[in-house]
């Protein structure tokens, strides 16, 4: 297919997204959410959205559409099923607003205004004082006149014993967390006196070390939530793990290399290391 029809079909669909969002704004003063990319970290960056836009008073109802996506089934419940301030699922298609890419672009002028004509839904810039949640709330008319959000779970997280005290290292990742490699992250814990004593199993994409004693496998999202929290001190990629950390109160060490998109450096309880 041509690239302009594409694009064309595109920007119809997104007109069409927004018109569907002001109708149901204005006439049954509901909010539909529906995730376009099926990650924990990209379902988190919406998670804040339905308490603000119920406690604005401009939403009697904020509903989940059947047609987010999600890469595990754990993380519609732990996100969305536990959040009290949803009222329920809907198979109506939502507004959808899509992070930025992963990958460092720059930052191209000609997209933020497509963007503000709603001819583009990717949100590829911030706006001054804000970290991406902000850009997120502003996009869809919120603004709670607060700033620096973080992602917002609503379940009770239990605390384990057995990850007390542990040192943690999450080496997976699912999209790009810049050009790092197992040797600097290795040397970077060993030049900052860091001591890992556990290691996330390895899952497809990873950036293992080897100094580690143990390996921790999570039984459950809700497990790794735990792990989560228990631990004394955590360690990742820029990943959904970071975002995970975000919405659980919990201050980590984020590692990244060469590329990565500092839009998803959005955390103020987090410590972000270039390596």
């Amino acid at each position: 297919m041509p690239k302009f029809i594409t694009h064309g079909k595109r920007w119809i669909d997104n007109v069409k997204s927004r018109a569907r969002f002001k109708y149901n704004r204005i006439i049954h003063r509901q909010l539909i959410i529906q995730s376009g990319y099926p990650g924990l970290g990209d379902n988190l960056l919406l998670s804040h959205i339905p308490r603000i836009a119920k406690e604005s008073g401009r939403y009697e109802a904020v509903l989940v559409s059947n047609h987010s996506l999600f890469r595990d089934p754990a993380c519609r419940m732990l996100v969305w099923e536990s959040n009290r301030y949803i009222d329920g699922f809907t198979n109506e298609p939502g507004f959808v607003l899509l992070p930025p890419h992963t990958r460092d672009p720059g930052r191209n002028k000609l997209f933020e205004i497509l963007f503000e004509l709603g001819l583009e839904n990717r949100i590829t810039y911030l706006q001054k004082g804000c970290n991406l949640l902000d850009q997120f709330m502003l996009s869809m008319g919120l603004d709670d006149g607060f700033r620096f959000h973080e992602p917002e779970i609503h379940l009770e997280i239990p605390r384990v014993r057995e990850y007390e005290n542990l040192v943690i290292y999450d080496p997976n990742y699912i999209t790009n967390v810049g050009s790092v490699n197992s040797h600097q992250i290795e040397a970077y814990f060993e030049r900052a006196g860091i001591n890992i004593q556990a290691q996330i199993a390895l899952r497809n994409n990873s950036v293992a070390i080897t100094k580690a004693t143990a390996t921790v496998t999570a039984k459950s999202l809700v497990d790794f939530c735990s792990l989560i929290v228990s631990c004394k001190e955590l360690y990742c990629l820029t990943t959904g793990t970071a975002t995970l950390a975000a919405a659980l109160h919990k201050s980590c060490t984020v590692l990244y290399g060469d590329g990565v998109n500092p839009l998803y450096h959005h955390s103020r309880l987090h410590r972000y290391v270039k390596i």
